[in-house]
């Protein structure tokens, strides 16, 4: 639970611009407005992912 709190509080703050807060649709769907969420992302609302890795970002 620390982990997903600190993320709630990453989110939360305006100065950090490489975390963002979406929903488990969000998560499921792979992406929040134009931004794509990693699959792994998924383990934090439940035990299997919906997507396959991304490539690393060159």
């Amino acid at each position: 639970m620390e982990f997903k709190r600190r993320l709630v509080d990453l989110a939360d703050d305006p100065t950090v611009d490489t975390v963002i807060a979406v929903t488990s649709s969000d998560i499921a769907h792979g992406r929040a407005g134009s931004a794509l969420i990693a699959p792994r992302s998924a383990y934090l609302v439940g035990d299997q992912r919906t997507w396959p890795d991304l490539p690393a970002v060159r």
